[in-house]
Formats: C-alpha cells, structure tokens, sequence
C-alpha cells in the first residue's frame, strides 16, 4: 500500500514543483514589464511627439498617436541647428577625445600595473583623485590656459602674443592625450586593471624571444586589450558627446550638439516661447536627433562594450 501511494505522491508533487515555477516565471515576467514601460515611456512620448502638428499639440485627445503627422518639426530642428555641421563637429571632437583617451589610458595604465617604481601608488591614487575631481574646480584654469596659450614665453617671442586655442580642437585632444580631460582618471584605472590581470608568463616570454618593452607592449600587450581599448573610446566618445562643460568652455563659437540642443526653445519667429508644449516638442525632437548617431556607434560597437566591462576585473 505504501508503495503504491509513493508514485501518486511524488506526481502531485512535481505538479506543485511546477506551479510555482510558473506562478515565479509570470511574476518576474510582470516585474520585467513593468520596468520596461517605466524605463521606455517617456522615450516613446517624445518619439510620438515629433511627427505631432501644433492642432495635435492643443488637442487634449491626442495623447501617442498624433491625427494629423507632420515632419516640420524635424525640418526645422534639422535647418535651425545646422544638424549636418553639428554632427560633423561633434563627431570630430568626440573622436579626437576617444582616440587620444585610449592612447594615453593604455601607456599609462600597462606603466602603472606592471612596473614598480618610486611613487607608483602615489601616482595611482591621483589618477583615482583625477577621476572625482569635479571639472568645475579647474574650469577657470583650463580656460584662461588655452585662451592665452604660451609655452615658457615662446610663442609670445615668436609671434607678439600668445596662441588663442579656444573654438578649435586643441584643447579637446591636448587635454585627452595628458589624461587631464573629463574621467580621464577612470579610463586609466579600467586599462590598468585589465592589465593587472593579463598572465605574466606572456610578457617573460615575449622577452625570452627577443621582444623590449616598447615591442612587448605593440605586438602581445596591445592585441589582447582590444575589448577594452574599445570599451574606453565608447566611454571616452559618448561623455564628450554628450558633455556640456568643455562644450561651453572651449567651443562658444563652435557648433556642437551639447550647445545646440537647447537654441530651439525660444525662436520668436517661429512662435517658440519658453515652457510651452511646443517648445518642449522641439526640445525633445533635438535631443533625440543628437542621440541617434551615438545610437548607432553603440549599436555596432556593443559586443567589444560588454566584453570589456567583463574583462576589466570591475565587476564578477
């Protein structure tokens, strides 16, 4: 009797195994739903809002789907910024940061995690120190700096007056190449890590075979960290895309998106007034505009992110 009973058992409770396991799959389901919407709504509403005329926009019974579509807001957004101009500074500028980022992040970073020499956890602790320095307690530096460029008197020798670097992109690459500029600090600190982790056995026997420093370093050290290389240039690239602190310092007269994106609030001639819908529909329409092409960059590049994030010793 009893082992007759023992299969009825166990039947009814894998039943209940199962249950639950459904019960738990539709609650993480609801959870994850849940967290979508919250996270994508406001992205939809702005999305919808482009292609919204200004009847649209008085009508109380529009709310996502607009009645009568119209593209004028993307063509004025496009016209009044100079969208083509703008992308093509701002992706020089955001490239220029990440290339000079990536190269200084790995010299110094492979110098810090593999040769131990007087002062290098000093030096490490002010890199980790560059990284929460706010920019705001150097801007007033770095600006009277590349607004009256002199090195020790000679360019004043030279020429009369100093070099005036502002509204070009000097700053941007000088600043990236010294580590100085915007997380900079992080960036080293992310390929030091990753560098810490690389097996020393591959660096003795590059040597063995021959290889210095420099060519250890170009030929082995430099194909493996390519993950993280690329990891640093998306970091590097989407914060001075998106920065508005060197934007507003160094490039007044320079057309970027960060500087950009709000000169479509108020434009008297076209009826554009502060705080009203349309002014934030068009406000929304240059935000998404700039985020496309950074959209993209990701979209293509976000295998090599991940893979680097993982690598980098951070996190796991």
């Amino acid at each position: 009797m009893e082992f007759a009973a023992l299969p009825a058992i166990l039947r009814r409770k894998a039943s209940a195994y199962r249950l639950l396991r459904l019960v738990g799959m539709i609650v993480k389901l609801l959870f994850l739903g849940v967290i979508c919407f919250t996270i994508l709504y406001p992205f939809i509403t702005k999305l919808s809002s482009m292609f919204m005329s200004q009847r649209d926009l008085m009508d109380s019974t529009v709310k996502l789907i607009p009645k009568t579509p119209t593209l004028y807001n993307l063509e004025f957004v496009v016209e009044y910024t100079s969208y083509f101009q703008t992308l093509f500074n701002t992706v020089m500028v955001s490239l220029i940061s990440g290339v000079c980022c990536v190269i200084s992040a790995c010299m110094v970073g492979w110098g810090l995690a593999r040769y131990k020499f007087f002062g290098c956890k000093l030096l490490l602790a002010i890199v980790i120190f560059i990284t929460i320095l706010p920019p705001q307690t150097v801007m007033l530096g770095l600006y009277t700096q590349f607004r009256d460029f002199d090195i020790l008197g000679i360019f004043t020798v030279l020429t009369g007056s100093p070099l005036r670097l502002t509204d070009s992109y000097w700053p941007t690459m000088m600043l990236s190449i010294t580590g100085v500029v915007f997380r900079g600090g992080l960036f080293i600190f992310l390929m030091r890590q990753f560098y810490t982790g690389l097996p020393k056995e591959l660096v003795e026997a590059a040597r063995i075979d021959g290889c210095g420093h420099i060519s250890t370093f170009i030929r082995i050290v430099l194909p493996l960290s390519t993950a993280m290389m690329v990891t640093v240039f998306l970091f590097s690239f989407s914060w001075m895309w998106s920065d508005t602190v060197y934007s507003s310092l160094f490039y007044s007269s320079l057309k970027l998106f960060a500087n950009q994106v709000t000169s479509v609030t108020f434009v008297a001639s076209e009826g554009i007034m502060y705080n009203t819908r349309l002014s934030s529909v068009m406000l929304n329409t240059s935000v998404l505009l700039s985020m496309l092409p950074l959209l993209a960059v990701y979209v293509c590049l976000q295998r090599f992110f991940v893979e680097g994030i993982e690598r980098s010793g951070i996190v796991g």
